[in-house]
């Protein structure tokens, strides 16, 4: 299906320092269409680990032989195996094969209470089915539709946050937007017109969908700590790290660190993301690329937490995605959302207390509070946590977009 016209084109321009271009693969590929998730190889081909930047296979491996393994993989021989797509709520784990699983949630697809848990018919094919985006091929890009799923500890609840879809949407745009001169984004445009979604499809749709590039995507959590909170401040407690960073002796909970750190942790699409140090990064990934991450990771998190400063907010943590688009470092999926970052109105910060934040923090503590044990059976958050997350996600939107205004 060809892409109509853009009513909303975001600049994919870039530092000329920043530009990270892998030259034996800068042409644009036909999609694969190989059913794997967005961010992954979807129209470009796999290449091998990053040496000086510049990927190629290595010795005694033909890139046929590589086929679609992501950056950071062992990649086995023998018969290809099915791409996994699986995911959780509540307590069922879904169908491997998407299109099996795409009424799982809430019937055909739609709003309930305003509540949009999976998508309805689009007309579309399914390529994946995330915790929390389903994403469809059209051809040359991909739609990424946010639904209103609940994703806290890697697991999907069996509720979601009213409106919480849209507000991810226009943050992701509006940052994609405000950090075009640090680092290359997978965005095209934001909405559905001109793809052909019937009406009522397109109204459940409206503010919560983005065409994007195709990108092979790095498997790697790029996190970036600014304060010491959450897991980082429990690791703490014990050893004297965050993930396996060495900090001063004598810091309280919710401090700020003395310099933001990059903790980075390796995906798992299916449970919980594993915390791991630079070095076995490094070693996964290669060292050049995972210094690459590491600099344009924590240029991203300064530029990002001097904008929110402006609207009263202290960006605590965040994390990042990153993926090749024909060859070049790419930022992908969402960035610098109340469900990627932990935002703190700065006149609530008090060091050593709990902190009232503009993101999903009231349901990980009631989850923590009740002693939920992190797996599947989730628990029913009540009515009054929902709300509250709703009002954050809300109030991190208004503040936002009045720092960002005319912000490109």
């Amino acid at each position: 299906m060809p892409l109509p016209t853009p009513t909303r084109l975001y600049a994919q321009s870039f530092v000329p320092q920043a530009r990270w271009r892998n030259d034996a693969t800068s042409g644009r590929r036909p999609a694969e269409k190989d059913g794997d998730a967005a961010g992954r190889t979807l129209g470009t081909r796999r290449l091998a680990g990053p040496s000086a930047c510049r990927l190629r296979p290595p010795e005694g491996e033909s890139q046929a032989e590589r086929g679609n393994a992501p950056v950071g993989r062992t990649v086995r021989t023998g018969p290809a195996r099915p791409a996994r797509t699986g995911w959780q709520t509540g307590d069922r784990r879904m169908a491997e094969d998407p299109a099996e699983s795409t009424d799982a949630v809430s019937g055909a697809g739609g709003e309930a209470d305003g509540v949009l848990l999976s998508c309805p018919d689009v007309g579309l094919p399914l390529v994946h089915r995330g915790k929390v985006r389903e994403v469809f091929d059209l051809g040359e890009y991909l739609l990424l539709v946010a639904t209103d799923r609940l994703s806290a500890f890697d697991v999907v609840f069996a509720q979601g946050i009213p409106g919480k879809g849209r507000v991810l949407t226009r943050l992701s745009t509006l940052w994609f937007g405000a950090t075009a001169g640090i680092a290359r984004h997978h965005l095209v445009r934001d909405g559905v017109d001109g793809l052909g979604i019937g009406a009522p499809a397109r109204a459940l749709l409206a503010g919560r969908s983005m065409v994007v590039q195709r990108a092979r995507r790095i498997d790697v959590e790029c996190v970036v700590r600014g304060y010491l909170a959450g897991s980082a401040w429990k690791e703490y407690r014990g050893a004297g790290t965050a993930c396996g960073v060495a900090l001063p002796a004598g810091l309280r909970m919710n401090e700020r660190l003395p310099e933001p750190i990059f903790t980075p942790a390796l995906k798992n699409d299916v449970g919980h993301d594993e915390n791991v140090s630079f070095g076995a990064l490094a070693a996964r990934v290669g060292r050049d690329l995972a210094g690459l991450l590491r600099a344009v990771s924590l240029r991203l998190y300064g530029f990002a937490a001097e904008r929110c400063a402006a609207a009263g907010i202290l960006l605590a943590d965040t994390k990042f995605e990153f993926g090749y688009v024909n060859g070049e470092l790419t930022l992908i999926d969402e960035v610098f959302t109340p469900d990627s970052s932990r935002f703190w109105p700065a006149d609530r910060h008090r060091v050593g207390e709990p902190i009232d934040s503009l993101d999903k923090q009231p349901i990980r503590d009631y989850v923590e509070s009740i002693g939920w044990n992190l797996e599947p059976p989730t628990p029913t958050l009540p009515p009054d946590v929902v709300a509250a997350a709703a009002a954050r996600y809300q109030e991190a939107l208004r503040r936002i977009e009045g720092a960002l205004a005319g912000v490109s």
